[in-house]
């Protein structure tokens, strides 16, 4: 997979945080005119953020759509490990920007900004591109299965079971229940 694409899935895991950024930077109590919803000195920040919720999830979800249009292969499932609890140590990196980020200053904005670029530099690397809070929260499920391939998929896996696999990048697969005969 290209380093551009594995920073769109990046962006996508990160994406709830950046909505999260943009709420807090928007004025929700008093308004008075749907112009003072957005403070004038945030609109950047705010559209920024916004961009970054939208863009890299619409790009997920097409990719997720799109591979299924090439030819899969076929497995049975031995054995298999739900890894939907990964995502849960992923999140505990959300918690950081809000115990010290203020964005009205430059320089804790420049911080966090450094902060995103190393974290995207590690996720890229350490291939773990499937673990995505937005994945789960759409109704996928993450499985390794057979010892080899990595699973994103909407159905419970079992025992046995028949899957049609369609290969985003090395090890890891979107996946469908196989209802062949074969």
């Amino acid at each position: 997979m290209r380093n551009w694409l594995k920073l769109i899935l990046f962006l996508s895991s990160y994406s709830p945080l950046f909505l999260i950024i943009a709420i807090l930077n928007v004025n929700l109590n008093d308004i008075h005119k749907v112009k003072d919803i957005i403070p004038q000195d945030k609109i950047w920040l705010v559209a920024v953020m916004l961009a970054l919720f939208i863009l890299p999830n619409a790009i997920l979800f097409y990719l997720i759509k799109r591979v299924k249009l090439f030819q899969p292969i076929r497995e049975k499932t031995n054995t298999f490990i739900n890894k939907n609890s990964d995502v849960m140590n992923y999140i505990v990196t959300y918690l950081i920007p809000f115990l010290s980020f203020n964005f009205d200053k430059l320089n804790q904005t420049i911080a966090f900004t450094i902060l995103i670029f190393v974290l995207s530099i590690v996720y890229i690397h350490s291939n773990i591109f499937y673990i995505n809070p937005i994945l789960i929260i759409s109704g996928y499920k993450i499985y390794e299965i057979n010892d080899k391939y990595l699973l994103i998929t909407k159905f419970t896996v079992k025992r046995d079971k028949k899957l049609k696999l369609y290969r985003i990048h090395d090890n890891v697969y979107v996946g469908d229940e196989d209802g062949s005969n074969n």
